[in-house]
């Protein structure tokens, strides 16, 4: 949305007096009084267009996805948004491509850049955005790769199945070279090929087998 500020200048004792007396919040009071004169001063026909733009920028806004993507060691982690990965494969094959030959060669934020165009977050914002898989659908994968204490672990969170998948990231990387290397050329059979060469591949890991929470194993 393009916002506009408006700053109007008065005597600090006239908004206090203003404030202490009136029921609602200043600022609630001139939003209104301008919408008002909106609707008294802008003639049907432009406020219609104007509608359908912001209608349509919304909409637009709401189409926009992304995968949130936290890397941690014991030393440092990352979190950011990336508007390159679509996909869980968009994900591994960053990963594969980009970041696992080099892994323990370089600081985590070496690799940032690997997942495309990024926004940086932090961890709470990561938290409170991950809630939001399977509900908010701009959030197309959520992807927690863990190396702390020896771990070795991709977990994982996806729009259509927003319960956890863990997955170990050795097997990630050559199910995902496998899917690289396959005749697939057309993006929806490699979907298929990747969860194929995922079910060959994987060990995965079921949280309540191991008698842990969601949240235990989702922890940053």
């Amino acid at each position: 949305m393009k916002e506009v500020n408006i700053t109007i200048r008065v005597d600090s004792r006239f908004y206090k007096a203003l404030a202490e007396n009136y029921e609602g919040t200043i600022e609630g009071f001139l939003e209104s009084e301008l919408a008002n004169l909106y609707d008294e001063i802008v003639p049907p026909e432009d406020a219609f267009g104007i509608q359908a733009d912001i209608d349509a920028e919304a909409e637009d806004h709401a189409k926009e996805k992304f995968a949130l993507i936290c890397m941690k060691n014991d030393y440092e982690d990352f979190y950011i948004m990336s508007a390159d990965c679509k996909t869980f494969l968009d994900v591994a094959k960053a990963f594969a491509t980009d970041v696992y030959s080099d892994l323990h060669g370089y600081a985590l934020y070496n690799f940032k850049s690997s997942f495309g165009d990024y926004d940086e977050i932090n961890g709470m914002a990561f938290n409170i955005m991950r809630e939001s898989c399977g509900k908010d659908n701009r959030i197309s994968v959520v992807a927690i790769f863990d190396m702390k204490d020896g771990e070795n672990l991709l977990s994982v969170q996806t729009a259509n199945e927003p319960n956890v998948r863990l997955f170990d990231i050795d097997k990630l990387y050559h199910a995902t070279r496998d899917t690289i290397n396959s005749d697939c050329d057309y993006y929806l059979g490699e979907l298929r090929e990747f969860e194929d060469q995922l079910k060959d591949n994987e060990a995965e890991i079921h949280l309540d087998e191991q008698g842990e929470s969601k949240d235990a194993g989702m922890q940053m």
